[in-house]
């Protein structure tokens, strides 16, 4: 009845996922720590070419997010999906190829806005508290060209076509996310 709150089911994902990804993390914070990451960049990227670098990475987050919208502009458009349908129902799209490629490519701009903002506290967080600025830049430029790919492929109306593109942009994130977890547990437990 109306009120009422469905169980919650026991699902190994639940905490599976996040708890891998933790650990995966960790493993990529020590694995950057211990092979210097910033330190082998160091002869690439001078010190004057960090803030060009992380302005390209900036413009490139911003050209993503452009052409993520053009992908759904372009979709509404082709798929004939009108304003402000998001999520068009049976009802609203008769054909299921042409909702499932709708909301995949919406899903691909929606996607890339849940991540950017955790993704932009870890460039911030890798720059100022652990002092990888290089490294950051360089994740950035990366999560965001992978981000494209992700997009384009999602928009095909095939999901697992995002594969190639999650792959690309889980891995500067589970870099920095464990440089940061690394570095919590270093400066707290280890000093």
């Amino acid at each position: 009845g109306r009120g009422e709150v469905a169980p919650v089911k026991n699902n190994a994902g639940s905490w599976f996922i996040p708890t891998l990804t933790c650990i995966m993390s960790i493993g990529f914070g020590a694995l950057d720590h211990y092979l210097n990451f910033e330190a082998l960049l160091t002869p690439f990227i001078p010190e004057q070419k960090i803030k060009p670098l992380l302005c390209l990475g900036a413009a490139l987050l911003m050209l993503t997010n452009a052409l993520m919208v053009g992908l759904v502009i372009g979709a509404r458009e082709r798929l004939g999906v009108p304003h402000p349908l998001v999520y068009p129902t049976e009802s609203d799209v008769k054909d299921p190829k042409i909702r499932v490629e709708f909301i995949s490519t919406v899903r691909a701009h929606e996607n890339f806005h849940e991540w950017a903002i955790p993704f932009l506290f870890l460039v911030v967080a890798n720059i100022f508290w652990v002092g990888v600025p290089r490294f950051a830049a360089v994740c950035l430029v990366f999560w965001t060209i992978a981000r494209i790919i992700y997009g384009f492929g999602y928009a095909t109306g095939s999901p697992s076509a995002r594969i190639p593109g999650f792959i690309l942009s889980v891995l500067p994130v589970n870099f920095m996310y464990g440089g940061v977890i690394f570095a919590a547990v270093e400066g707290l437990l280890l000093q």
